[in-house]
């Protein structure tokens, strides 16, 4: 109960601090340098009381599953967001390279356009489809309650975590001995009635006297 308590205690103050993160993250500003470290103090004291407690696997599969539901929809909105921009000759890298790390800056259409004619282009050409898509990832972080880029990272690391415990488990499986009937084959054959006869010929009682 201890841990419990000490979660909801700090996680009250972590969360406030959170929403007005993301917040002041919509509006192109970052938190206070006090209220910075009370965040960070906060995340740093819930993680370690987390790691006291033993979650069932059936209760982590659900919530990996949450994780990855919202990833498929971000992936999903910024993949749209993505086509629009190569449509109107923005080349993939460049896009990527102006988009990540910018997902909720409100001026980021106004700071690419600036950047070649194709963002000129794609911005005057889809600013409502812009605004629309940009809108909905804004949606996304406030209900994870983490920017877009930190959210990708909690994704990546679940990901690796993930590909790290099944290769530990093939590597497991593979370092297991054998069964021991598997060392050798025991081939079993019927005995012949008298040494030296055949198995398949009738035996007479008189052979052995000649």
């Amino acid at each position: 109960m201890a841990t419990l308590d000490a979660i909801a205690e700090a996680f009250g103050q972590f969360r406030k601090l959170q929403d007005k993160r993301i917040d002041l993250r919509l509006k192109g500003k970052a938190l206070p340098g006090a209220q910075a470290e009370t965040y960070e103090a906060a995340q740093i004291t819930i993680i370690d009381e987390l790691k006291k407690l033993k979650l069932n696997n059936h209760r982590i599969e659900s919530l990996v599953e949450q994780l990855y539901a919202i990833n498929r929809k971000l992936i999903q909105l910024e993949g749209k967001l993505m086509r629009l921009a190569e449509s109107n000759g923005v080349p993939r890298l460049q896009f990527l390279e102006a988009y990540q790390g910018s997902e909720l800056d409100p001026k980021w259409a106004e700071k690419v356009t600036a950047k070649s004619k194709h963002f000129a282009k794609f911005v005057s050409s889809e600013i409502d489809q812009i605004g629309d898509i940009r809108g909905e990832i804004a949606v996304l972080a406030q209900e994870t309650g983490v920017p877009i880029d930190e959210y990708r990272r909690i994704v990546h690391a679940v990901q690796k975590g993930e590909r790290e415990a099944r290769q530990a488990k093939k590597e497991m499986v593979r370092s297991e001995p054998p069964p021991r009937h598997l060392h050798r084959e025991e081939i079993h054959q019927p005995r012949p009635a008298i040494p030296g006869s055949h198995p398949g010929r009738q035996y007479r009682p008189d052979e052995g006297r000649r």
